[in-house]
């Protein structure tokens, strides 16, 4: 034997030696006692070279299959009635939640059980669901223009998140295919149009809420049927139904949204043309174009939900850190980047030294991470390696929303840049680094007023009529508003001298339901009181939305009459009076500041938020002063409200972002 044989020999040992495992190998040695189970599906695909892309389709399920998991217990049982019972409730989700709490106790994710895939899926499961997915991929003629790679990330998987598993490719197959089986068409879109009618006609328009027992995982595909939950939880059911007949399709998702604290998810559908649409809340399907397909949303970042793990970026990230942002954790690493289809204002994000605190330190790590604001934190929703210059490039961003960018410093987020928006126009960054200057700042709400512009709109056009009859005839016009209100609390002058009146009313104006919270009348500073009068009806024939909604003191109550035009409430007074003066308060989401409530603000800094004051609130705004000048602001209210979000004040007036 010569010296180059045993070289050469030596040289096969080695490397025998060290090679990793592969990916599969990696998989069936974490299943532990399941790797039998696994093992059945791969060698039943084995034996006939026609199941060749079977086989390849198991290989690609159990080797991204790690970190998939779902509940089990009786907790996560009893709280499935909470989904039946808000399709065919009319009472509120916190009404009906309420009511699941007081039967079964809080819901406890922590005590139910985990149970990992890899260890507890079985081999007639996974070969009934790869059957499956194969028959509807190769025998509907809509399906057979997607590649294999297409059909693995978006027709073949089991699961989407962390729900229960189910047997649902077969109940929906069974339940839909009478709708298709005659159709010819090649176009995907046309039978997800059907399939999407159908579902409605039979379970109802779907029912949206945000309500949602705390901690709840995703909802698992049979009990989304009922199509009533979150955006996720609507997504779940049209994707599986989707998925059932052929259709490529999958979650997109906005990380978190510009001016809220959450993200929102849609669904995706890809046609025989490489054309992308898509469903919101189980909508209409449309065709994604620069005007709709959440292209108005403020965000950062949008995202495509896959099966597979994103392996590259998982390996990048083990190598430069210790611990790594739950966001970006190996488990749900799955997703591609689609901003570029969803962005009015695409651009790259170049951040250096320059933007910077202080110069990036490659002592920690050579990755940076762009966070957006979630209430009284910040949220990493994408991340780079900073080159040799320490210069950190992130690529394809939606211009607008607030952002940070930050570096681990052990498990936490070490803020290397101030807070800043890139202007949608001529893409400069906008910092708020709360130097300089102080100044005073008057605030009226702690959250973002753009969802009750609606309801301020409808006091436009409201009249406040006085007469000395109860039917109004003749009556005299003291005021018509003519603004939005700003605040909770809005005054007008309506002097009445020398007139003294009987009754006293405020008028909605037409096509507004006389959508008003509260009302009161005054003479001279005092209020007036007498009987209170209105039209009587209120939407859906909810005595709690009745014109006394308008007068019972509180501001979360209100008058919504049952018909467009013609609602009004007022008083019948004891003695006729002079009115001078009207106080209004529109419907509204409970965020203007209210009096009695314990407020506290805090400042950005480069360490995070920091107190700047406690106070409670005497009136419908608050007043602080010497705040610093372009600061970035929170406003907590420590009495109750969960809805608050970031702002600074342009020109006096709170920005919120």
């Amino acid at each position: 034997m010569n010296l180059r044989f045993l070289f050469f020999l030596l040289v096969i040992l080695i490397s025998a030696c060290s090679t990793k495992p592969s990916r599969l190998e990696l998989a069936l040695q974490k299943a532990g006692k399941n790797r039998t189970e696994l093992e059945k599906v791969i060698n039943k695909y084995s034996e006939d070279p026609i199941d060749s892309l079977k086989r390849r389709s198991v290989i690609f399920l159990i080797e991204n299959m790690d970190g998939y998991f779902s509940y089990e217990g009786k907790s996560m049982s009893d709280y499935k009635n909470y989904f039946k019972c808000l399709r065919h409730s009319n009472q509120t989700p916190e009404t009906i939640l309420d009511s699941i709490s007081n039967l079964y106790g809080f819901f406890d994710l922590n005590k139910s059980k985990k149970l990992y895939d890899l260890e507890t899926v079985d081999s007639t499961f996974l070969v009934e669901n790869i059957e499956l997915a194969f028959t509807a991929w190769k025998n509907f003629p809509w399906s057979k223009n997607y590649s294999f790679g297409e059909f693995c990330e978006y027709i073949l998987p089991y699961r989407v998140e962390n729900e229960s598993l189910s047997d649902w490719r077969k109940l929906l197959y069974n339940e839909y295919y009478p709708m298709v089986k005659s159709l010819k068409s090649k176009d995907p879109i046309e039978v997800a149009m059907i399939l999407r009618d159908s579902a409605i006609s039979r379970n109802g328009v779907p029912r949206f809420t945000m309500t949602r027992p705390a901690n709840y995982p995703s909802l698992d595909v049979l009990t989304s049927r009922s199509l009533a939950g979150t955006c996720d939880d609507l997504a779940q059911f049209s994707m599986a139904l989707f998925r059932t007949f052929g259709i490529v399709c999958s979650k997109d998702f906005i990380p978190l949204q510009g001016a809220e604290n959450f993200g929102h998810s849609w669904v995706f559908l890809k046609n025989h043309k490489q054309e992308f649409f898509h469903t919101d809340f189980f909508d209409p399907i449309i065709y994604i174009t620069e005007t709709v397909g959440n292209r108005t949303i403020m965000k950062t970042k949008v995202y495509r939900r896959k099966f597979s793990k994103n392996w590259e970026d998982i390996e990048m990230l083990k190598n430069e850190l210790d611990f790594i942002p739950s966001e970006f954790q190996e488990g749900g690493l799955r997703f591609e980047d689609v901003t570029p289809l969803y962005s009015n204002n695409l651009t790259d994000l170049n951040m250096t030294n320059k933007d910077l605190y202080e110069k990036i330190s490659f002592s920690q790590s050579k990755i940076a991470f762009l966070c957006a604001p979630a209430w009284l934190d910040w949220k990493p929703i994408a991340w780079t390696k900073i080159d040799e210059d320490g210069n950190a490039s992130f690529k394809n961003i939606d211009a607008g929303s607030l952002l940070r960018v930050a570096q681990m410093d052990g498990e936490t987020l070490k803020f290397i840049s101030a807070p800043f928006f890139i202007h949608k126009q001529n893409r400069s960054k906008i910092f708020f680094n709360g130097i300089g200057e102080k100044e005073n700042i008057s605030l009226y709400s702690k959250f973002n007023l753009d969802r009750d512009r609606w309801a301020q709109d409808r006091i436009i056009g409201g009249i406040i009529e006085a007469a000395n009859n109860r039917t109004f005839e003749k009556a005299d016009t003291l005021y018509i508003f003519k603004k939005r209100p700003f605040r909770l609390s809005t005054e007008v002058i309506c002097n009445s001298s020398p007139n003294k009146y009987k009754y006293i009313r405020y008028k909605g104006a037409p096509g507004t339901h006389c959508n008003i919270a509260e009302i009161a009348f005054f003479s001279n500073d005092k209020r007036l009181s007498g009987k209170v009068i209105g039209q009587p009806g209120s939407w859906n024939n909810n005595e709690s939305f009745n014109y006394t909604a308008a007068m019972d003191g509180s501001t979360l109550t209100a008058y919504d009459f049952n018909q467009p035009d013609g609602g009004w409430v007022g008083l019948e007074l004891s003695e006729k009076s002079e009115i001078t003066k009207v106080q209004l308060t529109p419907r509204n989401y409970d965020n203007y500041i209210k009096p009695d409530n314990d407020y506290e603000l805090f400042v950005d800094s480069p360490h995070g938020w920091k107190s700047f004051g406690r106070k409670k609130a005497r009136a419908d705004s608050l007043v602080f002063q010497n705040v610093p000048y372009n600061a970035l602001l929170y406003l907590k209210n420590h009495t109750y409200g969960r809805d608050e979000r970031v702002f600074y004040i342009e020109n006096g007036i709170q920005v919120f972002k």
